[in-house]
């Protein structure tokens, strides 16, 4: 059983709009493709029954090299920026052979923000899985995503880190749409610290399974994934934390 990551993928949601902000990994758009045939505006999304409805979301396979493919950035942005009674706890959807698991978490900005509803944000940082991960698999990257969350939450309100990010990567897309570049994402990646973190996750977890970063320059931040960190020393078997706990 694949316990690596698929792709990681960061959506945002606030008064200005819902919008896939970074995934990871990434394709990098043809020279020869029109950038107005690869993106549309991203603040013209259709609901998410009609976007499903018209056969965006793969009818067989997704996976390909061991990596997500086929979803556009605004049918993944319509899926996981989740209505607010939704946020706050685990989230997980099964498409075809791909699990998709996050926590949705609500930022809050300074308390005059907060009063007028302005300063309120969701980021969601959602993690596609084998649709046949295990049930502890699933559990470990739903925990990944709540800590990133409440570090995320954290730094916002210490310093309106994900609002400075945020504002980063949307102009960034701006741009992209504007001007065609061969990948918006390569570019937020030089620029963002937040993209270059959620690179790094990504590679850990397919590779040692054990992660450490430290978000913003200040907040570290460890995990371990298990099922993975012991298949260095015991090929061939899937070690549980149930397992490591008796």
């Amino acid at each position: 059983m694949e316990v690596s990551p698929l792709s990681i993928i960061l959506v945002k949601s606030d008064s200005k709009g819902d919008r896939l902000l970074f995934r990871y990994p990434f394709q990098t758009q043809k020279n020869n493709e029109p950038s107005s045939k690869s993106r549309k505006n991203p603040y013209t999304l259709p609901l998410v029954e009609d976007t499903l409805l018209q056969s965006t979301v793969p009818t067989n396979t997704a996976i390909n090299k061991e990596t997500l493919m086929g979803y556009t950035d605004e049918v993944l942005s319509s899926l996981f920026a989740v209505k607010m009674e939704l946020c706050n706890r685990k989230f997980e959807l099964k498409v075809n052979d791909v699990r998709f698991v996050s926590h949705p978490t609500l930022l809050y900005g300074n308390q005059k923000d907060d009063e007028d509803g302005s300063g309120i944000m969701l980021v969601n940082m959602v993690f596609a899985l084998h649709a046949l991960a295990s049930h502890s698999v699933v559990k470990c990257y739903h925990d990944l995503s709540k800590r990133m969350g409440i570090v995320l939450r954290y730094e916002e309100r210490r310093c309106g880190y994900v609002s400075e990010q945020t504002k980063l990567m949307t102009s960034v897309h701006d741009d992209g749409y504007t001007n065609g570049p061969s990948s918006v994402f390569q570019i937020i990646l030089e620029k963002c610290s937040v993209a270059n973190d959620i690179k790094k996750m990504y590679d850990d977890l397919c590779t040692t399974g054990l992660v450490n970063l430290r978000i913003n320059k200040w907040i570290p931040l460890s995990f371990c994934l298990p099922q993975k960190v012991h298949q260095w020393h015991m090929r061939g078997r899937i070690v549980e934390p149930e397992d490591i706990d008796r």
